[in-house]
C-alpha cells in the first residue's frame, strides 16, 4: 500500500501508478472529486483510505456518468465527519437512481449546494440526508417536484427558486426550523397557509409563482423580515402587513390586493425601507413615509 501525504490532494488527478492510497491521520478537511479523476479509475480496483482525517467538503466537479460516480463511491474507505456536499458544473439525467445508495457518512450531512447544474429528474435523493440543514439550488435546470422536501424538516435554508420545478407551498407545512425559504421563480401553487406557523422565518421569496388566497395566514410571522409575493394572485386585504413588525423589504406587487393602505401608513413599521404595492386594487394616502418612521423608505404605489 502507497501511503501519501498531501493535504491539498493535488495528486488524486492521476491513479494510473497507484493500488491503494492511505491518507489516514492528516488535515485533509476537503476532497475535489473530477470528471479525469472518475475516468481514470475505470476498470480499476483499488481503495482509498481517508479515516481519522477532518474531512468536511466533498466537491463533485463537471461529472455526467453518475452511474460510475456511484461506482467510485464505493473504492473510499470513508471518514465519518462529512458534513458539505457540493456539484459543480455536473449533469445528472436522475439524480435518485445513479447515486443510490449513499455511501453511510452522507446521512450525517448538514449542508448539499449545487453550481451550474442540470439535473433532469428530481431531487428525491436529497431525502435521505435526514440531517440537512442547508440545500442551495438555486438557478440551476432542475426539474421535477418538490414534494421530497416535506419531511425534511431540519432545513433551515431552503434555495430552489429560478428552476423549473412543480409542487405546493404546502410541502414547507411543519418545517418550523426554516429561516429562509427561496422559491421564487418555480411554478409552486397554493397558499400562504402553507408557512403559517414558521415562527422563526426571516426570509419568504415566493415571487413569480401561481400562488392564490390571502395574505392573512402570514400575519403572526413575527420573525419575517423580507418578503416578496409579487405576481401571484393574492387577493383580499393588505392590512395583515401591518401586524409584521420587523418587516424590512417586501414585494407584493402584481396581484389582486385591495382596500386601503391607511393602516401600514399608521402602524409602527420603524423597521420598513421598501414597500411595492404596484398593480393592485388599493386606495388610500399615496405618500406616507414619515409614517413608516424612515426618511429613507420607498413605497411604491
Amino acid at each position: 500500500m502507497q501511503s501519501l501525504d498531501d493535504p491539498e490532494c493535488s495528486f488524486l488527478t492521476d491513479f494510473s501508478k497507484l493500488e491503494n492510497i492511505n491518507l489516514e491521520n492528516n488535515n485533509i478537511n476537503s476532497l475535489i472529486v473530477s470528471a479525469q479523476t472518475v475516468s481514470l479509475t475505470q476498470g480499476r480496483s483499488y481503495q482509498l483510505f481517508l479515516q481519522g482525517n477532518p474531512l468536511a467538503s466533498l466537491t463533485i466537479d463537471q461529472i455526467t456518468d453518475t452511474q460510475q460516480l456511484r461506482k467510485y463511491f464505493d473504492y473510499f474507505v470513508w471518514p465519518i465527519t462529512l458534513r458539505n456536499l457540493i456539484f459543480r458544473g455536473c449533469r445528472f439525467s436522475n439524480l435518485l437512481s445513479s447515486l443510490l445508495p449513499w455511501p453511510t457518512p452522507f446521512t450525517e450531512m448538514r449542508s448539499v449546494k449545487f453550481y451550474g447544474c442540470v439535473v433532469e429528474g428530481d431531487l428525491s435523493a436529497i431525502s435521505h440526508f435526514p440531517k440537512l440543514e442547508t440545500l442551495y439550488a438555486s438557478g440551476n435546470d432542475v426539474t421535477g417536484n418538490l414534494d421530497f422536501l416535506r419531511n425534511m424538516k431540519a432545513l433551515k435554508f431552503i434555495y430552489v427558486d429560478q428552476n423549473p420545478l412543480s409542487g405546493n407551498l404546502s410541502v414547507f407545512m411543519g418545517h418550523s426550523a426554516a429561516v429562509i425559504i427561496d422559491a421564487e421563480r418555480t411554478q409552486m401553487t397554493g397558499t400562504l397557509k402553507g408557512v403559517s406557523h414558521l415562527k422563526n422565518l426571516r426570509g419568504l421569496y415566493v415571487g413569480h409563482n401561481r400562488l392564490s388566497g390571502t395574505l392573512e395566514p402570514i400575519q403572526n410571522l413575527s420573525s419575517l423580515m423580507r418578503l416578496t409575493v409579487d405576481n401571484n394572485n393574492i387577493t383580499g386585504s393588505i392590512d395583515p402587513i401591518a401586524d409584521i413588525k420587523h418587516l424590512v423589504y417586501a414585494r407584493l406587487n402584481n396581484n389582486r390586493l385591495t382596500g386601503t393602505i391607511d393602516k401600514i401608513c399608521k402602524a409602527d413599521q420603524s423597521n420598513l425601507l421598501w414597500l411595492n404595492l404596484k398593480e393592485n386594487k388599493l386606495h388610500g394616502r399615496k405618500n406616507c413615509s414619515v409614517s413608516l418612521n424612515e426618511s429613507s423608505a420607498t413605497l411604491l404605489l
